[in-house]
């Protein structure tokens, strides 16, 4: 694994000789219990019917989401930048690897196309579509959370090769400041997929680097993750968040 899963810069020592990462509160304040049930609950809300699959309207309704609820959330840039995952074809012939077999499209969304949500998907299809092309055929992982899936399906579905860390509708959010194309072409130089069977469903972990830097991002999903546990994860881990 990468050490930016335990590096910590700029945090402060406690009295008790533990470190805590200023990021990590961010991280809390961000996506605390009661605004990640808002974001969930209003992503759902966009859907026409049925469950939220793991297409691109599923990532269109949270994109709408998250900026229907944009200063409650304190967001203030002009475009949102989601890591999605893909899975690559081809390993029917050998074990499936996360590390190997797995690539994350950077996908940016302007603001100003979620006021027309047709454009908005549009654009999703077009940036996907350039990644599908680009990535041997990749194809979208799997990214839909199941209520009983458990560790021991969660570790089956890997040995299949049937995607990342499910969750109730996948994304993780950035912001960025910029709507620079070039940052489209930043590949997601490694997956955090070394310990992907021993992480339980609902949290989503990527490992990027983004203009020069490393950042761990997580997604956590409070109705199958303590609280507790985000906690002490957030303050061991050194996240970068977008200003």
């Amino acid at each position: 694994q990468h050490r930016a899963w335990s590096r910590h810069r700029d945090c402060a020592p406690r009295q008790n000789g533990s470190t805590a990462s200023p990021a990590g509160d961010a991280v809390r304040r961000l996506w605390s219990l009661e605004r990640s049930a808002q974001i969930e609950h209003q992503a759902r809300a966009w859907l026409r019917a049925g469950p939220m699959l793991y297409t691109r309207h599923g990532l269109l309704a949270a994109l709408l989401a998250v900026d229907e609820l944009r200063e409650p959330l304190g967001l203030r840039s002009e475009s949102y930048m989601v890591a999605v995952p893909f899975a690559r074809p081809g390993a029917a012939d050998r074990p499936f690897t996360p590390i190997n077999d797995l690539t994350v499209a950077t996908i940016v969304m302007p603001r100003r196309l979620l006021s027309s949500p047709a454009d908005a998907d549009d654009e999703l299809a077009r940036q996907l579509t350039d990644y599908r092309n680009g990535g041997d055929q990749a194809t979208w992982a799997l990214m839909q959370y199941a209520g009983w899936l458990r560790n021991g399906h969660y570790r089956l579905m890997l040995r299949k090769g049937r995607g990342v860390p499910p969750c109730s509708f996948g994304y993780t959010l950035y912001q960025v400041e910029t709507d620079d194309a070039s940052c489209l072409g930043a590949r997601i130089e490694r997956f955090s997929a070394t310990g992907l069977p021993t992480i339980p469903p609902g949290l989503m972990m990527t490992c990027t680097r983004f203009a020069r830097r490393w950042s761990l991002c997580c997604t956590f999903f409070p109705h199958i993750w303590p609280r507790p546990l985000v906690e002490r994860l957030t303050e061991r881990v050194d996240f970068h968040l977008g200003a």
